[in-house]
């Protein structure tokens, strides 16, 4: 093996968006920046999360069922960071309840909560009505974001939430 100091191919680049956690016993106040969550069918491999092509191209599929997580740019409110927030479908009555009558879920202050004391307890989402923001990230913008984290380019299923409504869309 040859070790370089050079930058690698754009192809293996890892994602510059930082991944934003809610950790267990600190809540997490966000905006939401995208218009939408981009969703994935992944798979948990012991370390990390993992996309999931589908059963036909999956090793972990045999072993376990695929969950869905969502995934949208948030700033913090406090730190003022900009990242990718990964959610499950447990927010999502919370999340439709706060959209009822809007395109898009730009602007929407939320306080996200574990409901346990593990890193992969559920999360829980109280609303505070919405705020202007100075950027914001489209379907596609978020899409090629959650793309660079998994590394994959291919299509994948996505879930775009807009009020009451969940569509699915090709990536």
């Amino acid at each position: 093996m040859e070790w370089t100091n050079s930058t690698p191919p754009k192809d293996q680049q890892r994602h510059v968006t930082p991944v934003i956690r809610c950790r267990p016993g600190r809540p997490l106040r966000v905006i939401h920046l995208s218009e939408a969550f981009f969703g994935v069918m992944t798979h948990w491999d012991g370390k990390r999360t993992v996309y999931c092509p589908g059963p036909n191209n999956c090793h972990l599929c045999s072993h376990q069922v695929a969950l869905w997580k969502g995934y949208a740019c948030v700033r913090q409110w406090d730190s003022q960071t900009v990242g990718i927030l990964q959610v499950t479908p447990l927010v999502w009555e919370t999340l439709n309840q706060a959209l009822v009558g809007r395109e898009s879920m730009t602007g929407l202050k939320g306080i996200y909560t574990r409901l346990g004391k593990e890193l992969n307890s559920p999360l829980a989402l109280q609303t505070c009505g919405f705020s202007d923001v100075d950027k914001s990230f489209s379907f596609d913008e978020t899409s090629s974001l959650v793309k660079r984290i998994f590394r994959f380019d291919s299509e994948c299923r996505a879930v775009s939430v807009v009020g009451r409504t969940i569509k699915f869309k090709r990536a």
